[in-house]
């Protein structure tokens, strides 16, 4: 199953939202029949024609073509007709692989934002060359290191990340769905070219995308060091990358920013999809056509010159 496909199939309602009244109703009611809940299971193997369901279950047609109408209009079900040898006949298949009804309502915070950091080792897909990672007491892997340790659990506690080209991707809950009125996504983080030891003069253009939409590419100026970062631990090398400069990547229904000025007007908040989406994703990295690649280096919060992780915030406009 593609993105688009489970995108789909996955819907979210809020009992604090209105508009979302019906539908809950009708889940209920579609959830509340034990028959009903006999004819997804035999749905999740594969699709079924009413006939075919109710030989399965030992039901009447009748009974089953009342069951399906039921389970169609809570959108749990989805009906084909395909041609049979008298007319058509009704093909039924699971509309919805997962279903959410939140009851809680959230609070606004002081600042009326939702902040969520995940750790700068805490990534879901890593594809990326020449890679190093090191915490408050050593590496975690070199560069030399085999791919097997990218995925290691040690890689949680990494404080900085380092790759030449590629790109990682990191995934965030979508609280857009419990709070629609939030439209704008940003998300904000320690970084720095990648060069031999550190050099201020190091161009890198790095990417930055949201649910495979490209929001800006930022060209780092340099890798910076010469002098201990705020937090980078004592055992690195001064003669090493030491800090980076705190980026902020944003998305709105007016365009993208970087670092809250205008970058591109090309793609807005809606293009995102958060109203589907189960979760968000983050995607850094060197585009394989970029002018400049000069690699990145990630900070967490025990690392650099910025107490804090990779953030995410959703804020009103």
């Amino acid at each position: 199953m593609d993105k688009q496909m489970e995108a789909e199939n996955i819907l979210n309602y809020r009992l604090s939202d209105p508009t979302d009244e019906r539908d809950i109703c009708r889940l209920g009611r579609a959830l509340s029949v034990p028959e009903r809940l006999k004819i997804l299971r035999v749905l999740q193997e594969k699709p079924y024609s009413i006939i075919e369901i109710a030989s399965l279950l030992d039901l009447p047609v009748s009974s089953v073509s009342f069951h399906v109408n039921v389970l169609e209009e809570a959108k749990l079900i989805r009906i084909e007709y395909k041609p049979a040898q008298k007319g058509h006949m009704k093909l039924c298949s699971l509309g919805t692989i997962l279903s959410t009804v939140f009851f809680t309502k959230v609070k606004e915070t002081v600042e009326d934002e939702i902040k969520v950091e995940v750790p700068v080792g805490c990534y879901s897909r890593c594809e990326v060359s020449k890679a190093y990672m090191a915490d408050g007491n050593g590496f975690i892997f070199r560069e030399n290191s085999s791919s097997y340790m990218l995925f290691a659990p040690e890689r949680i506690k990494g404080q900085l990340f380092s790759f030449q080209s590629g790109f990682v991707t990191y995934n965030f809950p979508n609280l857009f769905i419990l709070d629609r009125n939030r439209r704008r996504l940003s998300f904000s983080f320690e970084c720095c070219s990648e060069a031999p030891y550190y050099r201020e003069n190091w161009p890198s253009d790095i990417t930055v995308w949201i649910n495979d939409v490209e929001i800006a590419t930022y060209c780092s100026p340099g890798d910076f060091g010469g002098k201990r970062g705020i937090y980078t631990p004592s055992y690195w090398q001064i003669n090493s990358t030491q800090f980076g400069l705190l980026k902020k990547f944003s998305i709105d229904d007016e365009g993208c920013y970087i670092d809250d000025i205008t970058d591109n007007k090309n793609h807005r908040f809606d293009d995102l999809h958060l109203d589907t989406a189960k979760f968000i994703e983050l995607k850094i990295g060197i585009k394989e056509d970029a002018k400049h690649m000069g690699g990145i280096n990630i900070f967490g919060k025990e690392f650099g010159n910025f107490h804090q992780d990779i953030l995410m915030i959703l804020s009103k406009n």
